[in-house]
């Protein structure tokens, strides 16, 4: 079945938290009016082939546990560095990124960094998934990461462990490169998030980390974020989606936005006035400071597929300064854009790189049933990506199995593992959805956007996928819609297999992830050990450590 050092030396980085958005330095030779270059290469260059030599960037990172007041409530969050969201991890194309993580949580955790997006090429151990390429990072244990930043644009690290990363174990991962547009300032990352004191319904969201929280008397704790723009330039602005189970509908008021990348893809730029953007999706976009000077409001509104307080709905916000000075409230708002959970529109997603897709052989592709199991399992139901449900295991880990060379576990109706052995063959992978709409991300790969929809017809599809195999949209997280009320909705996707590792893909709701969502792919077996993708020098101590502290897994699904 076919399924979709020669290092420069450099100063180590140490990584401090920073409450404000700073300017950005890029690559020499890469000015305001030459963004599309980049030292010896330019946005032209094809960046799966092709790599810059860079430097070592080396990053330390504590996770610890502490009470922090986001939106002027106190609560438990587990953080990186004490910071809300983490210390930027900022590299330049074809830098090395090592990244040292220390758990000094004390409230007896386990823990893991992955960065999403990441490619991994050769280094999928540094994938930072528990069950999969580790055990969990032990209380007072230190792990270390490394890989080649041979992608650029925006991403974030954050936990894969149990639902950690959405109590605040997240930060910005900034990789400088060429762009599709020339602009002034780079002002870094934007993040967007939900933020919770309860069970859903969300009441209330964060830009930034911060944001206001009103009470039913009235009285209004916490402080916006805010963003100061210079008149007359341009401000590149990378928006992150870091929400647990929030879609939003992002809006600048009275500004336009140029969007240049999706995810680690630079694309055509195209405008637009709001920016639909769900879990785990970024987006690089420009703005210019061409309004008159005053205060704007930066909106992120929840969309109809997920449960938001009525008093919450639209007070996840920041403001857009044009002077640090100006104490003024903004204006008023203008008007909701429309509450669809659906991706950015598919023909606005032309990636600069072009790449073209082999045809499926549709009689061979499976499609894979988004289905849920309420008869609970260890207490909880579960989510399944096909036949069955993916149930991981802390200490004994899907690397682990590898080194030893026991694939007995790869079994796709059972274990929800797929062994992909051939090189440079394209996967495709037919989904249809249940309930509500799911963000797919696809670790260790960008995957092509063939079609997606609310109404599946099996000959619709066929023809729509085979008239979009020259140059479809690339990404790494994309929406499987909820469909119709007579129909559900579908997702078909395509990706490479050129990168031996073992990958998982999964629904980025962390809730869904917690029960069992996801499936994980084995490619390229054979080079995982020719190749001695495997350190045991790194896998075993943190396996023994954590097999020592032995924490009980419970419910969790293990990944």
């Amino acid at each position: 079945m076919i399924f979709l050092l020669l290092l420069l030396l450099a100063s180590s980085v140490i990584a401090f938290p920073s409450s404000t958005l700073s300017k950005r330095t890029p690559c020499q030779g890469n000015t305001n009016a030459t963004r599309e270059k980049w030292c010896d290469h330019d946005i032209t260059t094809n960046y799966y082939e092709t790599t810059p030599e860079g430097a070592l960037k080396e990053y330390w990172l504590r996770l610890e546990d502490m009470i922090l007041e986001p939106d002027g409530r106190p609560r438990h969050v587990q953080v990186f560095n004490g910071s809300l969201p983490g210390p930027t991890i900022e590299a330049n194309w074809g830098d090395t990124v090592r990244v040292h993580l220390t758990n000094a949580c004390t409230n007896r955790t386990g823990t893991s960094i992955h960065f999403h997006g990441i490619q991994q090429k050769n280094t999928f151990q540094s994938d930072g998934v528990v069950s999969l390429t580790q055990c969990p990072v032990a209380p007072g244990d230190t792990i270390t990461y490394e890989w080649k930043a041979t992608q650029y644009g925006t991403s974030w690290y954050h936990s894969h462990y149990s639902l950690q990363a959405w109590d605040g174990a997240f930060g910005p991962i900034l990789i400088h490169g060429p762009a599709s547009e020339n602009y002034d300032i780079d002002l870094g990352h934007v993040f967007i998030n939900d933020s919770f004191n309860a069970a859903p319904p969300q009441e209330n969201g964060l830009i930034n980390g911060n944001n206001t929280y009103q009470f039913p008397n009235g009285t209004v704790v916490g402080k916006r974020a805010e963003i100061v723009f210079e008149p007359g330039k341009t401000h590149l602005l990378r928006l992150v989606n870091s929400a647990i189970e929030a879609q939003f509908n992002f809006t600048i008021e009275g500004h336009e936005m140029t969007v240049i990348a999706a995810d680690f893809v630079p694309i055509e730029p195209y405008t637009t006035r709001s920016l639909s953007i769900t879990m785990g999706q970024r987006y690089d976009i420009l703005v210019k400071a061409d309004q008159p000077v005053a205060n704007y409001w930066i909106r992120a509104i929840p969309q109809s597929c997920v449960a938001f307080t009525d008093q919450s709905k639209d007070n996840i916000r920041a403001i857009l300064k044009y002077s640090s000075d100006n104490a003024t409230e903004p204006g008023p708002l203008g008007p909701l854009p429309s509450p669809a959970c659906l991706d950015e529109a598919i023909s606005n997603l032309k990636p600069i790189v072009k790449v073209s897709v082999d045809p499926p052989n549709f009689d061979n592709e499976p499609i894979h049933q988004v289905g849920f199991n309420a008869s609970q399992i260890n207490g909880i139901g579960r989510w399944n990506l096909g036949e069955t449900y993916m149930i991981t295991n802390w200490s004994y880990p899907s690397i682990q199995h590898a080194y030893e060379g026991n694939y007995s576990f790869v079994n796709e109706s059972t274990e929800a593992a797929f062994l992909l052995p051939r090189a440079d063959k394209w996967v495709y992978y037919f989904v249809r959805g249940l309930i509500t709409s799911h963000p797919i991300h696809l670790h260790g790969h960008d995957f092509a956007i063939l079609d997606s929809g609310v109404e599946y017809d099996e000959n619709t599809v066929r023809t729509n996928v085979l008239n979009n195999l020259d140059n479809p949209p690339r990404r790494d997280v994309a929406t499987l819609p909820a469909g119709t009320p007579s129909q559900n909705g579908y997702l078909v996707i395509g990706f490479k297999t050129d990168n031996p590792g073992i990958w998982l893909m999964h629904c980025h709701i962390g809730y869904h992830t917690f029960e069992s969502f996801g499936v994980q792919f084995i490619e390229r077996p054979d080079e995982i050990e020719s190749l001695g993708l495997i350190d045991p020098e790194t896998m075993n101590p943190t396996c023994d450590n954590w097999k020592a502290f032995n924490l009980t897994q419970g419910a969790d699904s293990g990944f």
